[in-house]
């Protein structure tokens, strides 16, 4: 609990909570003259006796199939499988930034809890999408359970002696334009905002060439089109013998995929953590009794060891994330990426 609260932490560059609470008076009213006859409490209700799950379940997932994400998706679903007793498939909805999975889940799925979504950091930024803004939110989603925090890492190719750490990064990006690739710009788009940082903290000149995906991107490298990349690290360390090296990473304290790699932090330039959230999630609106049941069984299934093993021989460090955990990481992101693009919180 208090590793995911730290990592959770580190994702925010500033992140308050306020509460507050009302106090009510009690009734001046007189007590009635004759008392009714008491009421038997009624009897609670155990979620052994809601009638779920009734039928088979879909897992939507708004990104190709046989990506990290996709895959981890997968690996929760063939254990919901096993612990609910019913068939839990995977269903690729692709576009728009998985947004089109996210509509259906959120206005063409029934509240029956036979449909919930792969969800990432990105649900929380479409409202402030300049080009195509969504009209739903992080709080139109019932989150379940947080899957992994992954967090950024800047790759080059393994033959280019310009970049030994992230210190000679910033040196040659402060006196010459450097070049690299990211599939959107703009506070929707995690590298491009990380990008954003390390030119306004750093004064680095950074030059974005827009791509379809990481596949292209990565040739891109190889090719000498662009200098460096932006990669996640669970992804990047999977990649490490195909011509590439990772020069820093984005987190907090060195991170379990690349244990060797520096952060950007220890070079003493730029406290700053940058990357992916990942979890599941129903639309409001499903029954509370049916949100535990998910919930309880999700949470069996990511403490299993064999989902555990199964993660890492993908190269994919479960974080496992109770919901409020998830979202308070995915609160802390908007909230900082808002304070970087000097935006007003909706």
């Amino acid at each position: 609990m208090k590793r995911v609260l730290a990592l959770i932490l580190c994702l925010a560059l500033s992140f308050t909570l306020a509460a507050c609470g009302a106090n009510t008076e009690p009734s001046a009213d007189p007590a009635p003259a004759t008392s009714a006859p008491a009421e038997a409490p009624a009897e609670a209700t155990s979620t052994d006796d809601i009638n779920w799950p009734n039928g088979n379940i879909t897992l939507l997932c708004g990104l190709s199939a046989g990506g990290s994400s996709d895959l981890g998706a997968r690996l929760v679903a063939n254990g919901l499988s096993k612990e609910l007793g019913v068939s839990v498939t995977v269903e690729n909805v692709t576009g728009g930034g998985s947004w089109i999975a996210w509509n259906q889940l959120l206005h063409n799925t029934d509240l029956d809890g036979n449909t919930f979504a792969f969800i990432n950091h990105n649900v929380v930024f479409g409202q402030y999408d300049d080009i195509n803004p969504r009209e739903d939110g992080l709080d139109d989603f019932e989150l379940l359970m947080g899957q992994l925090i992954d967090y950024s890492c800047i790759m080059v190719r393994a033959d280019d002696d310009r970049f030994t750490d992230f210190a000679s990064f910033v040196e040659l990006a402060q006196t010459t334009d450097l070049m690299t690739s990211c599939t959107g710009t703009g506070i929707t788009d995690g590298d491009a905002t990380l990008i954003e940082v390390m030119r306004q903290k750093l004064g680095c000149n950074i030059t974005i060439v827009p791509t379809d995906g990481g596949t292209e991107a990565l040739s891109m490298l190889l090719a000498g089109d662009i200098d460096f990349y932006l990669n996640n690290a669970c992804t990047a360390a999977r990649s490490l013998e195909d011509g590439y090296k990772v020069i820093c990473t984005f987190s907090d304290e060195r991170t379990e995929a690349l244990p060797d790699v520096p952060t950007a932090k220890e070079s003493g330039l730029l406290d700053y953590t940058s990357g992916v959230v990942r979890g599941f999630a129903y639309p409001k609106g499903v029954a509370p009794e049916i949100v535990e049941k998910m919930t309880d069984a999700m949470r069996n299934v990511m403490n299993s060891q064999e989902y555990i093993d199964s993660m890492k021989q993908l190269s994919l460090i479960p974080v496992t994330m109770e919901p409020d955990e998830l979202y308070d990481a995915l609160s802390s992101q908007l909230d900082a990426r808002l304070e970087i693009y000097g935006l007003e919180r909706k």
